[in-house]
């Protein structure tokens, strides 16, 4: 559910949209071991309406682990559909096995049309088995915002 909250200026208002998730309700796996972030991360879709052409910011944390050290994850966030860290994401290279990894992804679009957009978060593994965790001691969180 979004939310808007106003900026006073000296032309009147401006509205800021925004939304959050924080996902607590199950871990995440990926053990099809591809080249990219290829899978939807449960929970991690947020949709704006724009009201007016405009920017956006986000930031996703969370803390991931693949079963064997030297394999990498793969994250990408994705607007409306199109990939803005290119096509295999963000290398998230995991030295050791099984030991967590924070992901932390930020960024800002180009400016997007008025009307409604999704951002969605995607991982994966180039082999082993990643883990990304959600549960109530280590949630991900993820939020999109008007600038």
């Amino acid at each position: 559910v979004g939310f808007g909250l106003a900026d006073a200026t000296n032309a009147g208002l401006t509205y800021k949209v925004a939304d959050s998730v924080t996902y607590t309700t199950g871990n995440q796996t990926d053990t099809t071991n591809g080249a990219a972030a290829d899978i939807l991360v449960t929970g991690s879709t947020i949709t704006l309406v724009l009201p007016t052409a405009s920017r956006v910011a986000w930031a996703f944390n969370g803390s991931a682990s693949n079963s064997a050290g030297g394999n990498v994850t793969y994250f990408a966030i994705r607007v409306d559909d199109s990939s803005v860290y290119g096509s295999q994401g963000n290398v998230v290279k995991h030295s050791d096995a099984n030991y967590e990894s924070l992901i932390g992804l930020t960024g800002i679009s180009d400016e997007l049309a008025a009307g409604s957009h999704t951002f969605k978060v995607y991982f994966g593994s180039n082999a082993g088995t990643a883990t990304l965790f959600a549960n109530t001691s280590v949630p991900y969180k993820f939020a999109a915002w008007t600038i």
